[in-house]
């Protein structure tokens, strides 16, 4: 499925905001249920989700929710695929905005590593409840989300080989040491890996 459909799926939703504030309140709610479980967003998100298997609209529902968590002015890079970047790098851009000022301790982690490691490990029916609180935790700290590259992402979090949370434990630990001129840009490795998965399906 490309990107440009995932691309103006966010738009969709993030327009809903201003055009349609009581759908985007209903999907800020659902966020208290597993994705898709709440039957009252399914007239607002079933419409864009035409020729997406059923297996995997847990993830649109998701995203469409945590899109209308963003405020009408909130800093997101929602739908702007050229400057993707991964849930974990924006991570640990808030835990390094965190951490200025407060007293680190070396032998217990910060909350919000212990969070992240919990999202690392959640399975599809249990990330909404860590989602709902990191990315707007993001946003409160002027840190961007990409929610299109979360989308992508998604697709891949059943993944036995677990590669889109060893791809965002890496972005929010390596703090980039390892990423030097000839490293692969991550959001060309994301399109090949996404593409060679909908390949295995066919």
């Amino acid at each position: 499925m490309s990107s440009d459909r995932e691309a103006r799926f966010v738009e969709a939703v993030l327009d809903m905001r201003t055009t349609r504030p009581g759908d985007a309140a209903a999907l800020r709610r659902s966020l208290a249920t597993p994705p898709g479980a709440d039957p009252r967003v399914h007239r607002i998100v079933y419409p864009l989700l035409h020729g997406v298997p059923v297996y995997d609209e847990w993830r649109w529902f998701l995203v469409a929710a945590l899109a209308a968590l963003i405020p009408r002015q909130g800093r997101t890079r929602g739908a702007n695929v050229d400057a993707a970047r991964s849930l974990g790098e924006s991570l640990r851009r808030l835990a390094a905005s965190e951490e200025r000022g407060r007293k680190s301790r070396p032998d217990r982690p910060p909350p919000l590593e212990r969070r992240f490691v919990a999202l690392l490990d959640a399975d599809p029916a249990e990330i909404h409840v860590h989602l709902r609180a990191l990315v707007p935790r993001c946003l409160r700290a002027g840190v961007d989300v990409d929610l299109v590259r979360l989308l992508r992402d998604l697709a891949g979090w059943s993944d036995p080989t677990r590669r889109v949370q060893r791809r965002w434990a890496r972005d929010f630990w390596a703090r980039g040491a390892d990423r030097g001129p000839d490293a692969p840009d991550s959001d060309s490795v994301v399109e090949r890996e996404t593409i060679a998965e909908e390949g295995g399906r066919r």
